[in-house]
């Protein structure tokens, strides 16, 4: 049986931590079974990475860091390799694995193939596989370097056409029902669906990379994210292996919200595609919307953003013309709070619940949006770990 394994940059911060990971795999891999080993740049090198290119330049674009970072993620990669032969295994160092038979225009489009008859060829002959994680597949962020994504989406297609798990290994001890920041005691989820974990992810769950979620979920690659050699974790599977789902299965909070509501629009459908036109050619990624009819050919828009999204929000109300008598007002300092669970599809009576708990903790709520598998309320920042609280204590998260 296959295993594909992925270590992030906040879990190999060091040599040391190398040299464990290959002595605990030495222990526990089963010679019968192939293991494939993704790595992201170490800790320690992806930090002086950064800081070297830093003193050099001020602006860099997207390429200048991922050239950076895949030396970084080579370095790392075989270093894994001497200390996996050092524990006495066979480690063999994989640097690229993407299929070379797309054309031009499906590079455009952002697609990529990959080829794993290299890794397959070294797993049959016995050796443990390492590969860089940095394959084009999956986003990168260079805001955080511990953030730093693509090692994930590049295990999840291994696995994927390998037949086999996947499990992802960071400084999280899984899926918490409850951000432990806000309560200490909040359970670990120790099962849980592709599409509930992606609403936490794109709700403020930051543990993830949400492109390796959505090709788990696209190839039914079973994931388990848990820290290295520790028993436990959340395991994310499809819906339908879920025996009995929970009604509620987490808390979520997103900080940095802004609502905007737009007056004065004209109600003929053609003004509200106009806004949202606007909206796209700014690259405004917006999230709750709702409308109401103000009367007399009106209407009322409000949606909400993120705050680092307002400068290029009120340079469009300013200059565009197609923005151009519309009233605005803007509500800031708001964080959205959620609650998620795919039993709430077919469950009735957890609206009614969500807003009697706000209303009994005393907590005024602004902006509501729904999914089939989520409720979320736009609310004053200075409340939102109150609301967690209620909530979480009142679905026994």
């Amino acid at each position: 049986m296959n295993t594909v394994q992925q270590y992030g940059s906040e879990c190999i911060d060091c040599t040391d931590t190398i040299k464990i990971i290959a002595k605990e795999t030495a222990k526990k891999k089963n010679p019968q079974d192939g293991l494939v080993i993704v790595v992201s740049a170490m800790g320690s090198i992806a930090e002086s990475i950064m800081t070297n290119a830093g003193n050099i330049a001020e602006n860099m674009v997207r390429e200048d860091p991922d050239a950076l970072f895949s030396a970084g993620e080579r370095q790392t990669a075989a270093l894994m390799a001497v200390a996996l032969e050092e524990a006495g295994l066979n480690a063999q160092v994989v640097t690229d694995i993407r299929g070379r038979s797309l054309e031009a225009k499906d590079h455009e489009e952002s697609a990529v193939e990959i080829d794993t008859g290299k890794i397959e060829k070294l797993l049959d002959e016995g050796a443990i596989v390492v590969v860089t994680g940095s394959q084009g597949i999956g986003d990168h962020e260079l805001k955080d370097i511990d953030r730093r994504c693509g090692a994930s989406s590049t295990a999840v297609v291994i696995a994927a056409q390998l037949g086999c798990e996947c499990e992802l290994y960071g400084n999280a001890e899984g899926i918490h029902s409850v951000d432990p920041a806000v309560c200490p005691g909040s359970k670990i989820l120790k099962t849980s669906c592709y599409e509930e974990v992606m609403e936490m992810v794109l709700l403020g769950e930051a543990n993830l990379e949400s492109r390796a979620l959505e090709l788990a979920g696209m190839y039914n690659v079973k994931l388990h994210i848990k820290k290295p050699f520790n028993n436990g974790g959340t395991k994310i599977m499809s819906r339908n292996l879920i025996v009995e789902p929970k009604v509620v299965s987490g808390v979520k909070v997103a900080g940095n919200i802004v609502i905007y509501t737009l007056r004065n629009i004209n109600n003929n459908g053609r003004a509200v595609a106009e806004l949202f036109d606007v909206l796209r050619d700014i690259d405004i990624n917006i999230d709750m919307i709702s409308q109401h009819n103000d009367g007399e050919g009106k209407c009322t828009v409000a949606f909400s953003c993120t705050g680092n999204q307002t400068e290029k929000m009120e340079n469009a109300l300013k200059s565009n013309p197609r923005l151009q008598g519309i009233e605005v007002s803007k509500q800031e300092d708001l964080s959205m709070v959620s609650i998620i669970g795919v039993g709430m599809a077919s469950h009735s009576g957890v609206a009614g619940k969500v807003f009697n708990v706000l209303a009994e903790a005393g907590i005024p709520y602004y902006n509501i949006t729904t999914s089939e598998i989520s409720i979320s309320v736009a609310l004053d920042s200075e409340n939102s770990s109150a609301a967690v609280v209620a909530l979480g204590e009142a679905f026994r998260l």
